[in-house]
């Protein structure tokens, strides 16, 4: 953390009890650093930063210099914010500021400080109407009465601010301070009534934003993504869908510095992600890049596997662009290599029940959602002598993981994905119950509707009588789900057509892996919740 202005002597600047308060501001906001940045900033940055601070925070109280020269040596006036979610770094500045005319008010009020800094002279004093008060006299009454002080601004305003309001203040003020020009993308308090005012540094923005995150404006949390960002802005901040897909967009289209730049150094960006590589590697933590599969990669992924070339999905996966899948079971089930899946299952004694993904899928989830209709077959045909074939309706199964996945059968991921011919089969063939429900109250045909697969959707009801009007456990009913999808509506011949998935591009068990690595607290693909 930064140093505070009573402790700047290891910095070579002053300590206290040298007249910080006697020569104001300019008197110890220049160079107010430890000597090392803080999180993304170098020294310099971070002195900047700090000057720009202090600079709002005496903006709003005109004694602002004196109040936090005196601040307990424990003071954070910039360091790294903790959580991370809503910034990078985070001051106390407010916190102090606040407590420090907490604590002066209640010495005046006891006759132990004679102090007259705080009241401008009797000429300049004006007041803000609140409810029913005014005057000078009522605002300190009030402030002694509630969790708020009384600031004075430059001009003589007085306003009673509880800890929160003058974090809002100084948060909105140090964003067009001269000192953080070229520093700052977003200054906010943090959520409950602390004052700690949350900062997004341009720095880590642009970091971010080059190891493929979006910022949220309307929290400042980074997710994984242009989809992850619009389902973010939906559940978490309750806005239309259609404007969080173009809050979305705009922001997937902003621009961003793509190397790092002046005030910011590989070492210090490495104490960002954890540490240095040497530290990382004696603590066994290595930094690790967050890998963002754009919708382009996972459609390709899917136009491969059903072409069956596995060179140009072996190298999708080389590049990280589709997740790679370390067992073979489920590579192959994936791949749709049905010669590769019988070896391992009726040669090598590899198990299909009992191998699942990290979203709890099995290789019987993935060929249905990938559209292998000869490994499906397989899967549910075919065993070595002392165990059976895989049935589709046993819930051992389906899909476990967490709530958003949990539940999902193979029937519910050809349909999601749009392939007709492993649903005729999974429904006719191994009499798989068309009106399966997910934990969540999740049907086939509301699947197939939420992702336009209108083929689907129809040989569904047609064919298969399905209950068409079911409604999810959030109530949600066919129509809801058609009006949240995500891809527009198009021609069937066109899509019966095309060999990769459509919008978003996902495939299977493969959208799992594009969700969850979208945003990790929300369930992306519950679009009814």
């Amino acid at each position: 953390a930064a140093a505070s202005p009573g402790r700047l002597g290891r910095a070579g600047r002053t300590t206290r009890g040298a007249g910080l308060s006697e020569r104001g501001v300019d008197g110890f906001l220049f160079g107010m650093s430890s000597g090392e940045g803080v999180g993304a900033l170098d020294a310099t940055a971070a002195a900047s930063l700090l000057d720009a601070l202090f600079s709002a925070a005496s903006d709003v109280h005109a004694d602002a210099a004196a109040v936090l020269a005196d601040a307990p040596p424990t003071t954070i006036f910039l360091r790294p914010s903790p959580g991370g979610d809503g910034g990078d770094l985070e001051t106390h500045v407010a916190v102090a500021l606040f407590w420090g005319m907490r604590r002066r008010e209640r010495e005046s009020r006891a006759g132990t400080v004679g102090d007259e800094r705080t009241a401008p002279p009797p000429e300049k004093q004006e007041t803000r109407r609140a409810g029913s008060f005014s005057g000078e006299e009522t605002l300190s009454r009030r402030a002694s009465t509630s969790q708020t002080v009384v600031v004075t601004s430059r001009f003589g305003l007085q306003r009673a601010l509880t800890a929160t309001q003058l974090a809002f203040e100084i948060a909105e003020r140090v964003g067009t301070d001269e000192n953080a020009k070229g520093l700052l993308v977003d200054a906010r308090v943090a959520p409950g009534d602390s004052g700690v005012v949350r900062i997004t540094t341009s720095a880590y923005h642009d970091a971010r934003r080059r190891d493929g995150f979006l910022r949220c404006k309307l929290c400042g949390r980074f997710v994984a993504g242009e989809r992850a960002l619009w389902w973010h802005s939906k559940t978490k901040h309750g806005i239309t869908h259609a404007e969080a897909a173009a809050e979305a967009e705009n922001e997937s289209r902003a621009l961003f510095v793509t190397k790092p730049t002046l005030g910011i150094s590989n070492d210090v960006w490495a104490n960002v992600r954890g540490g240095s590589e040497n530290q990382n590697a004696a603590r066994g933590n290595r930094a690790r890049s967050v890998s963002v599969r754009a919708p382009s990669d996972l459609a390709a992924g899917l136009a491969a596997a059903r072409r069956g070339d596995e060179a140009a999905l072996a190298a999708l996966v080389s590049s990280g662009k589709i997740e790679a899948l370390v067992d073979p079971g489920l590579d192959a089930a994936r791949r749709g290599d049905a010669r590769a899946l019988r070896e391992l299952v009726m040669e090598k004694n590899w198990d299909p029940l009992s191998s699942r993904d990290r979203h709890g899928a099995g290789a019987l989830l993935w060929s249905a959602g990938a559209g292998h209709l000869k490994c499906v077959r397989l899967l549910c045909e075919e065993a070595p002598e002392g165990r059976l074939p895989l049935d589709p309706n046993d819930p051992k199964t389906h899909q476990t993981g967490r709530r958003a996945y949990r539940g999902r059968t193979a029937l519910h991921w050809a349909a999601r994905n749009g392939h007709l011919d492993v649903v005729r089969y999974l429904v006719k063939n191994k009499n798989v119950d068309v009106d399966r429900r997910t934990d969540e109250g999740t049907t086939a045909f509301h699947w197939a509707v939420w992702r336009g697969r209108l083929e689907v959707a129809r040989w569904l009801v047609e064919e298969g009588k399905c209950l068409f009007a079911a409604v999810n456990t959030f109530g949600c009913n066919a129509a809801m789900w058609c009006a949240q999808g995500a891809e527009e509506d198009r021609d069937e011949r066109e899509q019966n057509a095309s060999q990769t998935s459509r919008g978003d591009g996902e495939t299977g068990p493969v959208a799992n892996q594009s969700e969850t690595d979208s945003d990790s607290d929300s369930d992306s693909d519950s679009d009814s919740d």
